[in-house]
């Protein structure tokens, strides 16, 4: 499994103990920990992503989440928890991961998914592969609205941070000539064009399309023609 966290300006991989670096400008910074590695980021960068998240923010409930992001009653089982600010506020003993209603400041809440047992839990998941259930070659309001089902493969809704400049297939903000979103089939932070694509599509392991780096790929890590075939990306403050 892979767990990738989201940053402003640089991004950094972590096989196990193997550490490797690449910078993509487009993308913001984003720190991936692989296999069992847990990360922490700073108070300052989760809350500019909680805002991208919120609605202040213009993420809009999308008509594709269904049945899985009603309003959430603020008991759920055991797990009790008054208006949590972000997943962290709740209680790791007794929450199990599931989808939770927060309240960030400045907010009126909205609906995540917390995952409470890996790595210490507290984690807000804005992005998940899976199965391949969900086409996430899809447009510019599709990622600003969010997508697919918080319980499987989900997309939780974009807008470019800090004006790091995300390409959808109808929105070509990548520094390529072409439309990067188009050739590689996906939606990301590419540059000109990709060393990784997460939003690719989901192609089950090794694949032969013609084009390199269009499956759920990582380059430093499988190689283009390596498709992940679980991948996680979330987010939690110190």
């Amino acid at each position: 499994m892979v767990y990738v966290l989201l940053f402003i300006n640089a991004i950094v991989v972590a096989l196990m103990a193997m550490y490797i670096y690449e910078n993509e400008r487009r993308m913001g910074e984003m720190i991936a920990k692989l296999d069992r590695t847990g990360v922490t980021v700073h108070s300052e960068t989760v809350d500019k992503f909680v805002e991208l998240l919120s609605n202040s923010c213009g993420c809009k409930q999308n008509k594709e989440f269904v049945n899985d992001i009603e309003d959430l009653s603020e008991e759920k089982g055991p797990c009790k928890v008054k208006r949590p600010s972000d997943c962290m506020d709740l209680d790791k003993s007794t929450c199990k991961s599931g989808i939770y209603k927060i309240y960030p400041e400045k907010t009126s809440g909205f609906n995540v998914f917390c995952e409470m047992g890996e790595h210490g839990g507290g984690w807000t998941v804005f992005q998940h592969r899976m199965n391949g259930k969900i086409n996430f070659y899809r447009d510019w309001e599709s990622y600003k609205s969010g997508f697919g089902n918080m319980n499987e493969e989900h997309w939780r809704c974009n807008e470019s941070p800090n004006g790091q400049k995300f390409t959808t297939m109808d929105k070509d903000n990548d520094m390529h000539k072409d439309n990067c979103a188009v050739k590689y089939k996906g939606g990301w932070w590419y540059n000109a064009c990709l060393h990784s694509n997460l939003n690719g599509l989901y192609l089950k392991g090794i694949h032969t399309t013609p084009a390199d780096g269009t499956g759920v790929n990582w380059y430093q890590w499988r190689g283009h023609k390596y498709s992940l075939k679980t991948t996680t990306m979330m987010i939690r403050r110190t």
